[in-house]
């Protein structure tokens, strides 16, 4: 086998070998004498005596307390880890995403820098079937508000994700755990995820209020795009964000975070806030709102994630749903007006005037806002050269 990558991550060594056009993944861990092995093995027991709870990583002030080197202080921390014998592959920022399938077989990877590869082995694997489930009882503990009893879906921490199937005997419970990437302002004017003429769409339609729908595919990849056009968003604008679990991070200057409670009716106060406040946005991660539900139309521009699109006072919405097709991501835009729902496609030549035309919804708003088609068209003319302006300076720096 050919070593086609080796760096270093922590006190770790990174190996990537590659034969028959196959990656594997592994990971060099230091070797502790014996001294230390007994020094570390002390603290485990006293830190699980006196119950000390994990809070993830970044755990500098326990290594301190302790006086550890780099290598005891990695094995201090693997062991209190939740994800134990995943922790050193969580510490590798190039690894994106951890599939455990089941305690005989070995962890697969995706990595950033082998993108092709969609599971790439490792030589990471549970020492038994024990101790594979005292790490599924782990992740399902960490994501039980988000499941019911069988399957979860939901933040670990700030950091991770899971997607965790609970089954029993003879069936096998596995487990994927994916790194949280936030999408920048950058990522979003990249072209990576949206065209110039989407993304000039979107951003019309978060300027005239109109509500956003962020539909399909998991519950991570809704809260990324939806996270991806909040930076759309006026940084002088008035926004209520409306969540679970405080782990987004927004730039907005005036910001107000409202925590949805467990309660049925938290998504319709929620609604009567943001009314009462005159909040111009409304950032709602919106997965357990109830199908019987409305979002209402009113000043406030609400833009929402759920695994379907819930219905509109108004009836006018614009749909963001994320079509997951063999661990590729599509966007399909969906304008609902009315009674009809139409998928809204735009070709990569299409200027503004198509725009216009394409969106029933831009229509309507021009026409009962007076205001003219040459107006609108000059406005997604403006916006569709910024994007491709920021675009070719992006790849200019990048050559």
């Amino acid at each position: 086998m050919e070593v086609v990558e080796r760096y270093r991550t922590s006190c770790l060594e990174i190996r990537v070998y590659e034969e028959d056009g196959m990656i594997e993944y592994n990971v060099i861990e230091p070797i502790l004498e014996e001294k230390s092995l007994n020094k570390v093995k002390v603290i485990i027991e006293n830190i699980f005596s006196k119950n000390i709870q994990d809070k993830g990583f970044g755990k500098n002030m326990l290594a301190g307390e302790y006086g550890l080197r780099d290598e005891e202080a990695y094995y201090l921390y693997k062991n209190i880890s939740p994800y134990r014998q995943l922790y050193p592959i969580l510490l590798d920022e190039n690894v994106l995403e951890a599939t455990v399938l089941s305690p005989d077989k070995p962890v697969y990877i995706r990595h950033k820098h082998f993108l092709k590869q969609q599971y790439i082995k490792t030589n990471i694997k549970f020492e038994n079937e024990k101790e594979y489930e005292i790490f599924i009882e782990r992740v399902r503990n960490r994501l039980i508000e988000y499941g019911d009893g069988n399957f979860y879906e939901g933040p670990l921490d700030d950091k991770f994700y899971a997607n965790l199937v609970v089954q029993k005997q003879p069936y096998t419970s596995f487990c994927i755990i994916k790194r949280r990437i936030e999408l920048s302002e950058k990522d979003i004017f990249s072209g990576k995820y949206l065209t110039p003429q989407e993304i000039s769409y979107l951003w019309t339609m978060l300027e005239i209020k109109t509500t956003i729908a962020v539909t399909g595919s998991t519950r991570e990849h809704r809260r990324n795009i939806l996270n991806g056009l909040v930076q759309l968003i006026p940084k002088k604008a008035r926004v209520m964000v409306v969540e679970k679990t405080t782990t987004s991070s927004y730039s907005q200057d005036y910001l107000i975070r409202l925590h949805a409670g467990e309660r049925e009716d938290s998504f319709k106060k929620a609604f009567d806030i943001a009314q009462k406040n005159d909040m111009e946005y409304t950032i709602i991660e919106g997965e357990e709102m109830d199908e019987g539900l409305r979002v209402p139309s009113t000043r406030t521009c609400y833009i929402y994630t759920r695994q379907t699109p819930l219905s509109v006072t108004n009836k006018i919405q614009t749909i963001v749903n994320i079509l997951n097709n063999m661990g590729s991501d599509r966007i399909e835009l969906i304008e609902e007006f009315g009674e009809y729902r139409t998928s809204l496609s735009f070709e990569e030549y299409d200027g503004p005037e198509k725009i216009f035309e394409k969106s029933r919804i831009l229509q309507h708003w021009a026409k009962i806002n007076h205001y003219s088609r040459e107006k609108v068209v000059e406005a997604l003319s403006l916006k569709i050269n910024y994007i491709l302006y920021l675009q070719d300076s992006m790849n200019t720096i990048v050559a």
